[in-house]
């Protein structure tokens, strides 16, 4: 009996103890009940989290920190830099609020916050795993891992899931590598908190169609070709994925310019060459582009009349337009007992009279010159004979003459052109001091001279 009376006198001591107040260093604040899951609480930005603060003295916070159940790491109090009031009864409750930087703020009288530490909050502002980034083969970007709170700064650590797929270097610089599906992941170095990942997918080469307006390009022209690379959506927006192009021949077709998905293509001359659109994940599409002469347009002779000595020559040039055509052509002659012509142009007066000389291209363009023979002279003068004295740089005409109703292309020479230069017009040009003789000489050997002095 006497033992139960102790033993009833132990507990009544006992409870009377339990029911002492606290006793609390003044550098340091106890929030109480410590058994709070914050994860069944589903804190989000303003909710309201009641806490029951002991002690009812002033006190100075002062890197105290409370444990909470469900949190990897302590609740942490910022520093104050001057003592607060705490709940004036022992046992108040407090309110706290989580703000829109993931703060909780007490309200009733203290003015300092409690940060929840919980590591990476999200890479860049992809906070949902869900969601995905798109990394094509070849590229690399940096992500962006946002921590809270930012001010703790904690040294990362990165790594992916599928290195064959998507690599990871420590400063979050992700590259492609492979098609298929990766999942990259930042969490603290010292493994506390929370980590943040995001999946990054790496489709397969760019399916490309190329489309030009031709497959042939002109000779000296320029023509345009497009190339649309196939790829996916990301969140409702195509991504872009920039056109590359290339010459297997440059000096057959060059790339002239490019913008964007088009280019321009210049044929410099008769051959073939591939043309290859290509993007940074590899994928590739090519087209072999030739490049031709154009169409005739029409045709033109160098001279439309000319009148020629009995036995005289005169080689006709026919020019193409566009210059870069090509085509066979065909010589005829009106009447080739009066003018004759080769199959090369060349024509031959053979009698008095006139003639059309007539050429034709493979498409049927045709030009014309008419050609009156005359007998061939059996002399020829000029203006000017004996010796004529010119100051240096003084010029002179010479006119040559031949017998009536003859004819005959003439040629002009000088003995000294370094002295006495003379054009094909018979003007004659003093060069300096000495002696030239100029000559004049038809087409069957007929001459005329005259001696130019210079002093």
């Amino acid at each position: 009996m006497r033992y139960l009376k102790w033993v009833s006198m132990l507990t009544i001591l006992a409870m009377l103890f339990a029911m002492l107040p606290a006793t609390v260093a003044e550098d340091e604040i106890i929030i109480d009940p410590v058994e709070v899951d914050v994860e069944a609480l589903e804190i989000e930005m303003d909710d309201v989290v009641a806490l029951d603060a002991i002690d009812d003295s002033a006190l100075t916070l002062e890197d105290a920190t409370i444990e909470l159940d469900g949190l990897e790491n302590d609740l942490l109090i910022s520093e104050a830099e001057e003592a607060v009031e705490a709940p004036a009864a022992a046992n108040a409750s407090g309110d706290f609020v989580i703000d829109e930087e993931g703060t909780l703020t007490k309200y009733n009288g203290f003015d300092k916050n409690i940060v929840i530490p919980d590591g990476v909050k999200s890479i860049g502002y992809w906070d949902d795993e869900s969601q995905y980034i798109i990394l094509y083969i070849n590229q690399s970007r940096t992500l962006n891992a946002v921590q809270k709170p930012a001010d703790l700064a904690r040294t990362l650590t990165w790594s992916s899931s599928d290195a064959n797929v998507v690599t990871v270097d420590q400063n979050g610089t992700i590259q492609g590598i492979a098609q298929g599906t990766a999942t990259i992941t930042a969490a603290t170095a010292d493994g506390k908190g929370k980590a943040a990942k995001i999946k990054v997918l790496v489709p397969e080469p760019s399916q490309i169609e190329m489309y030009t307006y031709d497959d042939a390009i002109i000779l000296g022209q320029t023509t345009n070709i497009e190339a649309y690379a196939d790829t996916p959506y990301q969140y409702d927006t195509k991504v872009e994925m920039p056109i590359t192009w290339s010459s297997s021949d440059s000096s057959v077709i060059s790339i002239e310019t490019t913008s964007g998905t088009s280019a321009t293509l210049k044929g410099n001359k008769l051959g073939k060459a591939t043309i290859t659109a290509s993007t940074p994940d590899g994928g590739t599409v090519s087209k072999e582009l030739e490049v031709i002469r154009p169409e005739l347009d029409y045709i033109t002779l160098n001279k439309t009349k000319a009148t020629l000595g009995i036995k005289e020559k005169l080689a006709l040039k026919v020019s193409l337009v566009p210059a870069e055509a090509t085509t066979t052509l065909k010589w005829k002659s009106s009447n080739p007992k009066i003018a004759a012509v080769t199959k090369k142009g060349v024509v031959v007066g053979r009698k008095v009279g006139k003639a059309v000389i007539t050429v034709t291209a493979a498409n049927g363009y045709s030009a014309e010159a008419t050609i009156t023979v005359k007998a061939a002279p059996d002399s020829v003068t000029l203006s000017k004979s004996g010796t004529v004295t010119l100051k240096r740089g003084k010029t002179l005409k010479l006119k040559a003459t031949l017998p009536k109703k003859t004819a005959s292309a003439l040629t002009w020479k000088s003995s000294k052109p370094k002295i006495a230069s003379v054009d094909q017009k018979g003007v004659v040009r003093a060069l300096k001091k000495g002696t030239a003789v100029i000559t004049v000489k038809t087409f069957n050997g007929k001459t005329a001279k005259v001696t130019i002095k210079v002093k």
